[in-house]
């Protein structure tokens, strides 16, 4: 899918490709608009956000910031209990 994907840009056509991989998307996209709920997180070309930026927004990692003391709270959900979030 992907290799079509890059012919046909590379070709100069449009491609509309929704996915939730970040690994897939960027790769092949020029321009993203990552969605929460349907609601735009912005638009950024490929040259305005890593690899590992796309991939925190499509994560949520935003939200998990501000839960983040919510979460403290559970059992096992501990800040030292999660992975450190991607630089950036």
């Amino acid at each position: 899918m992907l290799r079509y994907i890059a012919r046909a840009r590379d070709r100069g056509l449009g491609v509309v490709f929704i996915t939730h991989n970040p690994h897939h998307a960027y790769p092949v996209g020029d321009r993203f608009l990552p969605l929460n709920r349907g609601v735009s997180l912005g638009e950024y070309d490929r040259h305005s956000i890593t690899r590992e930026e796309l991939t925190s927004l499509m994560a949520g990692g935003a939200e998990l910031d501000d839960l983040a003391h919510e979460l403290d709270r559970l059992p096992g959900t501990s800040a030292k209990d999660r992975p450190e979030p991607a630089a950036g």
